[in-house]
């Protein structure tokens, strides 16, 4: 396959990603592969839209050199879901659990990745389940459509029945009415929110407010004005005139009341619900009102059709708190039949005689078009999706409407499904079984055991989850038997983590809440000892309220602590205008500013040194239409009426542009050099092929017989000819690629039937991978999934150990030689010991965790400083200091711009692009200059360099380099020309050089170099053995100088024999050479004394 190493087209692709949204629902369900467990550090970046958020993540101190708050979503994220349960950030078992639900079919997934299937089907109902984007819009308080099929859901106020959506409006549903004393109001015993996602939490009656009044004529409170306009029957009212009663009567989803989480019913006025630090208002009818954070901003505002000829309210718009609206149309069947987005576009819907959703077009002139179909004899089970006329997905259903098959076009996803009692049975494409065994907690059944059956590439593995009485996870045995456990407080929020519990690596992770605010995480390592921890404070009053202010994280051993502070500025609508991030070093503040326009979109930000970055020229739907960066060049972004990124002119106006296919997958890019990407999909909407400007594609065809992959692209092999090489058609490149029951590489073949083979253990880690020779590397872990042995081929062994924090602590190689490593407890590195290299110290850091201070092993000592950006500006050692200096001159910032050191000074200087245009070097006095040149679509279209050499280069119109030139003679002359590309890949393998000769490489078909030639003047060929290192390389122009080469059990060059002179070479377990010996000269012997000097080399002669 093809790979592409331009940066701009990452950033497009991306940024066209972010803008369409997901295609499909093909998540990755690896259940109770590290599943399930609460992640636990906590970062403070600044995400998506800018604000600062708290979730738990998997990975502190490990991989990281330091803990980092993460963005804390403050009280709820409008940009992402206004559902109930607070989700922990990357599908791990939620921060605040949901309890279970009576037969467990109106609870979403609750970050339980098993709970649903890949092709998505709920494993312990059989419920069919698809999510479908339709515009997502960005910014803080941004509203997005999306809709979810669910088979087994009744309820669909939009769009039909089974059809929720992300802006169905909220509602509760009342259970039977009683007085809770005599004279008191008539009130419901239980109340049951509804949010958009069908997620039905019930509330029971806990208390009463207090009682007041008594025969006075009480007045009413106000009542939301959509209710006002809507008034369907309610239980009987009593008079004006009323005994001494409660005003308010509250509800608990729990055994209590708790201040995040409460329900508050005033009769015939009004219900609202705080939760999740979100106010939910509701008419006395349950219809939702409005939707408000911790500091009164009304996040969304619901209004409604009036009711007329019975007819009950409809939705008539959703503001958000900047006041864009999204607006619903309705048709004569009672459902939506258009929505006009925040940018003023129109998607439009569709309905069969029976109600049911079958078709959505999006907006423009070539709208992309789906189709749903219902080909069951229940007219609503949803039978499979088209996308722009292509059959993308079909589903079949036993007849108690249970998912049988649930499948993507073509052979690779599908999985089969049977059930009985408390057991279902998945069978996927690829004939891998899991048997799902469920128990039933407080009424829903839940997943408990998962049984895969052994298949000729995966062995049996089983996986369990155990839970609290409350329905919480309360233990996780992974795929190897591994426990995490789980404890939760009485409002359900998790309060410690312990993984790998009860065996030697166990580590804990302990939250502290207060009012549904994390206030405090403490780190645990091995031994039980707290080694680090991170405070939070929050905001109090004012529309600042509930926001996170500050984040503390501190090393427990030295007692030092790291700060960050969060503070807030907002529009006079109440939207969040300025958030300033200050962080502390040595006292001194270093700020970074986010500004937000009054629609909560990013309009600029600023640097600590002051840089700025804005946006503007915002769609409805949030996407910014230019971007100015910190040296004042202007990219501009244009878009599709579906949100898809259709233009990007960056400075220069150098254009990249791409369309897209119905499913809004990317079919082309075109970069403004000419060249372009173009892809081709299957209709399950796999990526089949990679082509470019000149339609030759790379394929990847999957065969569902073999289960494997075959990647394949034309080939061409050259020929000398008059004008130089010439092309001729060599059949194709090709490569294999088996893959395992659970979809995982297994096994590589080449066209010579040479094979490499990678085997698992339970929880995807390799154990074992065998070369093409059929020598294996053996990898053992430990029961954090961290790699502690290595066994090569030859039985040498390399170990890892780790400390009771979880952070590399030794590193034993095969020789026996044993390093070590000691770290602070902000998983800063402090010390190095080494038995090769001796001990190197890093004896300090700044507040920021920026190395200041090390001492090497020859004693040598380095300091550092860094500028407010975290870029190195000195290094000093001795009588020796370099500097480096940033963002001078014209279009300099934000880069390196020049450095000094002990030879003189070196600048540089950059174009629009932030391409290097110019080197200035002052070397002890002598001044030497290298200049680049680019042309129009951004190549590189000349170098000189000091001594006058001049080089030019030309390009075709599809961006490859057809001719180089150059004054090298003294005069104009080419250098190379008539370039060859292999199709597809684009790789060079030919060209002419100015004297007339032409260079061939000749590339076999599993694409390694197969044959070196210049007719003439030189022919190589070249064999390989079975792991792929080359065995030998065959002059025919020069036969005395074929040769043949050796390798040893670690695939190093051993030896080297041709005609009269014959080599051998030594290594030691760690591949240092050790000896080379050569005929006719004598033996070499290398030796690295384990002390922290230079090598010393001894020469041996005639031994």
């Amino acid at each position: 396959m093809k790979k592409f190493k331009r940066v701009l087209f990452l950033q497009f692709l991306v940024f066209a990603q972010a803008m369409a949204g997901p295609i499909d629902q093909k998540e990755e369900n690896a259940a109770f592969d590290n599943q399930l467990m609460v992640n636990s550090v906590v970062g403070a970046e600044v995400g998506p839209n800018g604000e600062p958020a708290v979730y738990v993540r998997d990975k502190f101190l490990e991989d990281e050199q330091q803990p980092k708050p993460e963005p804390f979503v403050f009280g709820f994220s409008t940009a992402v879901s206004f559902s109930s349960t607070i989700g922990s950030g990357d599908g791990g078992a939620p921060l605040k659990a949901s309890r279970p639900s009576p037969g467990n079919k109106n609870k979403q997934s609750e970050g339980l990745g098993c709970k649903s299937t890949e092709n998505p089907v709920l494993i312990a109902t059989g419920e069919k389940h698809k999510t479908e984007e339709d515009f997502t819009a960005q910014g803080l308080y941004a509203l997005s459509l999306s809709r979810t099929y669910r088979s087994m859901h009744g309820e669909g106020g939009l769009f039909g029945k089974r059809w929720l959506s992300s802006l169905d409006p909220h509602r509760l549903a009342y259970g039977d009415f009683f007085a809770p004393q005599a004279d008191w109001h008539l009130i419901p015993k239980t109340i049951t929110h509804i949010d958009e996602n069908g997620t039905a939490v019930v509330y029971k009656y806990i208390r009463s407010g207090p009682p007041v009044g008594g025969d006075e004529v009480r007045t009413p409170k106000p009542l939301p004005p959509s209710a006002q306009a809507t008034q369907p029957a309610l239980p009987p009212k009593r008079p004006n005139v009323t005994p001494r009663r409660p005003e308010v009567y509250y509800y608990a989803e729990g055994r209590d009341i708790s201040a995040e989480d409460v329900l508050s019913y005033f009769p015939e006025q009004s219900v609202v619900i705080r939760k999740n630090r979100k106010t939910f208002a509701f008419t006395p009818q349950g219809q939702i009102d409005s939707i408000a954070d911790q500091g009164g901003l009304n996040l969304r505002q619901y209004t409604y059709y009036p009711p007329s000829n019975r007819v009950p309210a409809r939705l008539a718009s959703i503001q958000n708190a900047p006041g864009q609206s999204v607006k619903f149309n309705w048709g004569a069947n009672g459902l939506v039949s258009s929505v006009v987005d925040t940018n003023n576009h129109t998607w439009n819907y569709q309905y069969n005689d029976k109600g049911m959703l079958t078709k959505v077009t999006s907006p423009g002139p070539n709208p992309d078009v789906r189709d749903y179909h219902y080909e069951a004899g229940d007219p609503s089970l949803l039978t499979g999706i088209t996308i722009g006329g292509v059959r993308y997905s079909t589903y079949s259903y036993w007849p108690d409407r249970r998912v049988h098959i649930s499948g993507l076009a073509g052979d690779r996803h599908r999985d089969v499904f049977d059930y009985s009692d408390k057991l279902t049975v998945v069978t996927n494409a690829q004939g891998q079984q899991s048997r799902y065994s469920f128990v039933n907690v407080a009424g829903e059944l839940k997943i408990n055991k998962i049984d895969r059956t052994a298949t000729a590439t995966c062995p049996h593995s089983s996986a369990f989850t155990d839970y609290d009485p409350y329905g919480y996870v309360s233990t996780t045995t992974d795929w190897r038997g591994i426990p995490t456990t789980f404890h939760y407080d009485e409002n359900g929020y998790l309060s410690t983590e312990t993984k790998a519990a009860r065996t030697a690596e166990e580590t804990k992770t302990e939250h502290t809440w207060d009012n549904g605010e994390l206030r405090e995480t403490v780190y645990k390592g091995a031994g039980g000892d707290s080694y680090a921890k991170v405070n939070y404070a929050y905001h109090s009053g004012g529309r600042e309220r509930g926001r996170i202010a500050e984040t503390l994280i501190t090393d427990l051993k030295s007692g030092r602590g790291r700060l960050t502070r969060y503070a807030y500025a907002f529009h006079p609508n109440g939207t969040l205008a300025t958030m300033v991030t200050t962080a502390f070093l040595a006292g001194r503040e270093i700020r970074s500013t986010v500004n937000y326009d009054a629609f909560g979109r990013v309009s600029s930000t600023v640097n600590p040194l002051g840089h700025v970055k804005s946006f503007g020229g915002y769609t409805g739907l949030g996407m910014p239409g230019t971007m100015t960066d910190i040296n004042g060049l202007v990219t501009s972004y244009s878009y599709n009426p579906n949100g898809t990124l259709g233009k990007v002119t960056a400075p220069g106006n150098r254009i990249t542009q791409a369309t897209y296919n119905a499913a809004r997958q990317p079919t082309t890019i075109t970069f403004p050099d000419g060249s372009m990407i173009k892809y081709r999909y299957s209709p399950d909407g796999d990526v089949e092929a990679v082509g470019d400007a000149q339609n030759q594609f790379s394929t990847v065809k999957y065969d569902a017989g073999s289960n494997s992959l075959r990647d394949a692209s034309p080939r061409q092999v050259p020929s000398a000819g008059a004008n130089g090489p010439r092309a001729a058609a060599g059949g194709e490149f090709s490569k294999v690629t088996k893959l395992d029951s659970l979809g995982r590489p297994y096994q590589m073949v080449n066209n010579k039937g040479e094979r490499e083979d990678i085997r698992y253990d339970g929880n995807g880690n390799i154990v074992v991978f065998y070369t093409g020779d059929g020598k294996g590397t053996f990898y053992e872990y430990d029961a954090r999934n961290r790699l502690i042995k290595q066994t090569a081929a030859d039985g040498s062994i390399t170990r890892l150990e780790y400390d009771w924090s979880g952070r590399l602590e030794a590193f034993t190689d095969p020789r026996g030689v044993r390093t070590t490593f000691a770290y602070n407890n902000f998983g800063d590195v402090l010390r190095i010991d080494s038995p090769d290299r001796g001990t190197t110290t890093y004896d300090a850091y700044d507040d920021l965790g920026r190395l200041t201070h090390e001492t090497q092993a020859n004693g040598k000592v380095i300091t550092y400083t860094w500028d407010d950006l975290g870029r190195q500006r000195t290094r000093h050692s001795g009588d020796t200091t370099e500097t480096f200096n940033y963002d001078e001159g014209h279009l300099g910032k934000g880069f390196l711009t020049s450095m000094t050191d002990a030879t003189g000074r070196t600048n540089w200087a950059y174009d629009a692009a932030g391409k290097p245009i110019r080197q200035d070097n002052d070397i002890y006095g002598t001044k030497l200059t290298t200049r680049w040149a680019y042309d129009a679509g951004g190549r590189l279209s000349g170098m000189a360099w000091p001594s006058g050499l001049n080089v030019v280069y030309e390009y075709d119109g599809t961006g490859r380099l057809t001719k180089m030139r150059s004054n090298l003679s003294g005069k104009w002359a080419t250098i190379a020309d008539g370039f060859l590309y292999q199709p597809a890949n684009e790789s060079m393998y030919a060209w002419r050089f100015g004297n007339g000769q032409s260079r061939m490489s000749t590339f076999d078909v599993d694409m390694r170099l197969d044959q070196l030639q210049t007719l003439g003047v030189h022919s190589q060929n070249f064999d390989y053995s079975p792991c792929g290192t080359i065995s030998k390389v065959s002059d025919a122009v020069r036969p005395e100088l074929t040769t043949d080469y050796g390798y040893d059990e670690h695939g190093r060059l051993s030896s080297v024999n041709r005609n009269g002179d014959h080599q051998y070479f030594g290594w030691d377990d760690v591949g240092n050479r050790v000896k080379h010996s050569r005929e006719a000269q004598g033996e070499f012997n290398y030796r690295a004394p384990r002390i922290t000097r230079d090598f010393a080399v001894a020469c041996e002669r005639g031994v």
